[in-house]
């Protein structure tokens, strides 16, 4: 028996899922010892034709035993072919053997997941870098103070050390083997300590239920750097301390007070890769809702006026910041602490207030209008042009519709009348101006028995 000239290697050592060359032997007749008759073996096993072993098989065809296939898996394949005379005792067996070995791609990372993408501070080692390979290794552009280097059997190669300054390194490993060469790329950041990392003012008050803000210091900038934000609370300063409630991964927090935990601590947890920083704790209180005892009876006592009429709404309150009044109706301003309100009709106004802390307070008072037909009555106009009290103007007569007047001189004799008052007299009579004099009113209502009378004189000659 022996190896047939267009034979593969006996011995061969192949990538994974390659075929191998087809191994042939010719199994020869020794004359006189009749037919010799082939078996293989792989590893130390007994195989019949035909029948694949771990991807490899043999068959007995044309006097040649050919094996072939494609190895699965990654190990070394150990194969003898015997030839067996089936004549003359004298001839003994024949045994020729060899090696099949399936190799994996040379080059894989064995270490955690992403340990070849790290950031890290200065002065920090980076967590060790395994590889897994085959061949011929080198590393290049890994950081100074980095260094790689193979275990005693020559299968793997760590990465480990603590780089010496601060920057972005882009790194590869290569390896060569009868696969042919590879490569892979690796990443080590390496930045500033994080500075400016706070968790906003020192203390905090709010009301029960009211909203805050926590603003976060600005970072050191870095290149190539993403931080990452986690804010975190606790009920004590000391901790322990959990993920704060709603979104808690941006640069400021913002969150909501409850009476029921009136005072929890805060801090801003950043980190980008393995380094990180805690900022100090800030408090942030509850000042319970309503209970500012500046507060009772902040609106004002109820007030009524005549229709017509206005009345300044003076408030009570300290450290207020913002002011509310509804309805607006009526008001000189709805947004000061003591506006003139002349409603035409009874109205309750609430007064809500927010104070320097966030709390909102609210109170309501009762402006009352009365139909009273009560007036304010000019007892003197100055008829002369200078653009005042030029007009005899009783301004709650507009809010009573067909009010009449009626004026008339000493003698008696009528000198004005008008049976819907619109504030228009001037001192004439029939165009002409009327002598400088006192004259008497007659005010009536169309809806009312009330009748207002009296005095209202005419004077020109006032500067």
């Amino acid at each position: 028996m022996s190896n047939n000239i267009n034979s593969g290697l006996v011995d061969q050592v192949l990538c994974s899922n390659i075929p191998i060359d087809p191994i042939i032997f010719n199994v020869l007749d020794i004359l006189g010892s009749g037919t010799t008759i082939p078996s293989v073996f792989f590893d130390g096993n007994p195989i019949l034709a035909s029948t694949p072993y771990n991807g490899i098989s043999w068959n007995f065809i044309g006097g040649q035993v050919i094996i072939s296939g494609t190895p699965i898996g990654l190990d070394t394949l150990e194969y003898t072919v015997n030839g067996i005379p089936t004549g003359s005792p004298s001839c003994l067996l024949t045994s020729l053997s060899g090696t099949i070995t399936s190799q994996a791609a040379s080059l894989s990372i064995f270490s955690s997941e992403f340990t070849n993408n790290q950031i890290i501070c200065i002065g920090t080692s980076i967590a060790p870098i395994i590889y897994d390979y085959t061949g011929i290794i080198a590393s290049i552009d890994l950081p100074d103070g980095v260094i790689a280097q193979s275990n005693t059997s020559g299968n793997q190669y760590t990465i480990s050390g603590t780089p010496l300054a601060v920057g972005y390194y882009n790194y590869a490993i290569t390896t060569e083997t009868v696969c042919g060469f590879e490569t892979l790329l690796g990443e080590i950041t390496v930045i500033p300590p994080i500075t400016g990392n706070t968790s906003g003012t020192a203390t905090t008050t709010n009301c029960d239920g009211s909203e805050f803000t926590l603003i976060g210091g600005i970072l050191n900038s870095s290149a190539n750097t993403n931080y990452t934000y986690l804010w975190v609370y606790s009920t004590s300063i000391t901790g322990p301390y959990d993920p704060a409630p709603g979104i808690n991964t941006n640069a400021n927090y913002e969150g909501t007070i409850y009476l029921a935990n009136d005072t929890l601590y805060f801090r801003r947890f950043v980190y980008a890769g393995d380094c990180y920083d805690f900022a100090a704790p800030v408090m942030v209180q509850v000042i319970p809702l309503g209970t500012n005892p500046n507060m009772i009876a902040f609106a004002g006592a109820d007030q009524t006026i005549s229709l017509g009429q206005s009345v300044e709404l003076v408030t009570t309150g300290v450290n207020i910041s913002e002011y509310n009044w509804s309805p607006t109706n009526g008001l000189s301003s709805s947004t000061i602490s003591n506006p003139f309100a002349s409603p035409v009709s009874t109205t309750i106004y609430t007064l809500t207030v927010q104070d320097i802390y966030g709390c909102s307070y609210s109170d309501d008072l009762t402006v009352t209008v009365l139909t009273d037909y009560s007036l304010t009555i000019p007892s003197l106009i100055t008829p002369n042009d200078d653009g005042s009290n030029d007009f005899w103007e009783i301004p709650e007569s507009l809010f009573y519709t067909g009010t009449s007047v009626k004026i008339i001189n000493r003698e008696g004799q009528e000198v004005y009348s008008s049976s819907s008052y619109d504030n228009t007299w001037d001192g004439t009579f029939n165009g002409k101006l009327l002598p400088e004099a006192t004259y008497y009113y007659f005010i009536q209502f169309p809806n009312s028995e009330i009748t207002h009378k009296g005095p209202v004189t005419i004077l020109r000659n006032i500067k």
